[in-house]
């Protein structure tokens, strides 16, 4: 696999407010803080390369102004919004990038069954182009899903798990994956996803942890 040659961010880059919570277990609480830590952290990575980035959920944001915008900003990237189809003139695909939203609490294969339908749907009508990938964020888990049509890509977190009132009945479900993906793409064929994945660092999970008594 070659050197990466295009960086593309997923989205709630930060943690923001943690409104539901009320600030509890933001670190840090000050969202400039929050910022400047995101674009130290990723500019080794963006450094000479492509940079581009999707703007992440209202929950993890400023009620003033985009975080993510800021760090891929900061980053001296392309702001893409909430949704965009990107065109890859070297290879001739194209990846709708999105932050990704609510799936009903269905199986992510189910969900990604229910999305590729969608872009046929809208493509046989002449609404929009064909879309060979379609890569998003949001469910704190990698997932890669293929279809004859679209390869679902949902890209790894940042975020260890933390205890969240009214989730705890898929406290399995939620664990987070964290890491990245690369899609590697050629001409005429299909995308070969490479993941990278860190081992689990159970830092707010210690109290929950088994104990032995």
């Amino acid at each position: 696999m070659r050197r990466a040659e295009t960086v593309i961010l997923m989205g709630d880059l930060c943690q923001g407010n943690n409104r539901r919570r009320f600030g509890q277990e933001t670190l840090p609480a000050d969202l400039q803080d929050q910022v400047d830590a995101a674009v130290e952290l990723l500019l080794p990575l963006c450094k000479a390369k492509r940079t581009y980035g999707v703007i992440g959920t209202r929950y993890h944001d400023s009620l003033d102004t985009h975080l993510d915008e800021l760090v891929i900003r900061g980053l001296r990237g392309h702001c893409l919004g909430k949704l965009k189809i990107l065109y890859i003139r070297e290879t001739g695909h194209r990846i709708l990038v999105t932050h990704g939203g609510k799936f009903g609490g269905v199986s992510i294969g189910t969900y990604a069954d229910k999305v590729a339908t969608s872009l046929l749907i809208g493509n046989a009508r002449g609404k929009i182009p064909r879309i060979d990938i379609w890569a998003q964020g949001h469910l704190h888990q990698f997932w890669h899903h293929t279809t004859p049509a679209v390869d679902f890509v949902v890209a790894p977190c940042w975020q260890g798990w933390y205890y969240m009132d009214g989730i705890v009945a898929n406290y399995g479900r939620i664990q987070p994956d964290i890491g990245a993906v690369v899609l590697e793409l050629e001409k005429g064929k299909g995308p070969v996803v490479h993941r990278f994945l860190f081992d689990n660092v159970p830092i707010a999970q210690q109290g929950v942890l088994e104990e032995k008594i």
